[in-house]
């Protein structure tokens, strides 16, 4: 008890070996937990921040596959560097058992696929837009036949100038 008495009330001005580790194991009691989060946020920041910039990668290239006016339109891939994947466009047309398809004649799925290796697994999302292609406006049958008595009437008028100049001539 003396010796409990003289630790506690000591006239020197330092601690002493006991009190520096307790206070040692404290801090690292409730430092550990902080640091353990910490990490976790900062894991979680890097992954979101990977994912933000794969999704603007496909994007990009989502409107740059609409834009390519080739033949081969169907279907086109591509890799990207940085970030690193594989990207995927395809238009795919709507099942014909769908209720959209029997609604709509002219509707396709434009389906942009992205992969990418994460750790030891494959991953991949998928953006999906319905395209809407309208049909060609059929001329109506009244403004065919008005064209064609238009054309009529215009061939009618050159031929009696024609034969008037033809005439002329002789």
């Amino acid at each position: 008890m003396r010796d409990l008495k003289h630790m506690i009330h000591s006239k020197n001005n330092g601690f002493t070996l006991i009190e520096v580790l307790m206070a040692t194991a404290m801090v690292g009691i409730v430092l550990t937990p902080i640091y353990s989060i910490q990490s976790s946020v900062m894991d979680r920041v890097f992954n979101m921040t990977q994912a933000v910039q794969r999704m603007f990668v496909a994007f990009d290239f989502f409107l740059e596959a609409q834009k390519d006016e080739s033949d081969d339109k169907k279907k086109v891939t591509k890799k990207s560097d940085d970030p690193v994947m594989d990207l995927a466009y395809e238009i795919v047309d709507i099942p014909k058992d769908s209720e959209l398809h029997k609604s709509f004649n002219n509707l396709y799925i434009e389906k942009t696929t992205w992969q990418w290796q994460d750790r030891r697994r494959k991953r991949s999302n998928v953006f999906i837009n319905i395209l809407f292609e309208p049909p060609e406006p059929e001329k109506k049958k009244d403004e065919e036949s008005s064209d064609a008595k238009k054309e009529a009437q215009n061939k009618d008028a050159k031929s009696p100038a024609q034969s008037e100049q033809k005439g002329g001539k002789k």
